[in-house]
C-alpha cells in the first residue's frame, strides 16, 4: 500500500493545486488519505487540499481535509478506506465526492 500511496503522491506532484482538474480529486485523496499512517503523506495530504480550497475554493475540499483530519486521529488500525462512511457518519458529513 505505501507503495501505491507514494507513486500517487509523486503524480499528483506533477501538476500544481491551482488547475482545474483538482475539482474531480477529492475522492482520489481521501481514499489515499485513508491509506496512511505516515505523518509526512500525511502533511503533503493536507497542504495540497488546503492549497486547492484556496485556489479553487469549493467546501468539497474543506470538508475532505476536515474528514482527513478526524480519521488521522483514528489508531492506526482504524486508519482504513473501509472506515470512511463510519467517519461521515460519526461526523454527519454528507457531501459528494464527484
Amino acid at each position: 500500500m505505501a507503495s501505491a500511496v507514494a507513486e500517487a503522491l509523486s503524480l499528483l506532484s506533477q501538476f500544481p493545486a491551482t488547475l482545474r482538474i483538482n475539482t474531480s480529486l477529492c475522492w482520489p485523496l481521501i481514499v489515499i488519505g485513508c491509506c496512511t499512517t505516515d505523518a509526512d503523506v500525511q502533511q503533503v495530504l493536507r497542504e495540497r487540499l488546503q492549497a486547492m480550497h484556496a485556489a479553487i475554493g469549493l467546501g468539497n475540499m474543506k470538508e475532505t481535509l476536515i474528514l482527513l483530519e478526524h480519521i488521522w486521529t483514528k489508531p492506526p488500525e482504524d486508519v482504513s478506506p473501509w472506515k470512511l462512511s463510519e467517519v461521515m457518519q460519526e461526523r454527519q458529513v454528507w457531501i459528494s465526492f464527484a
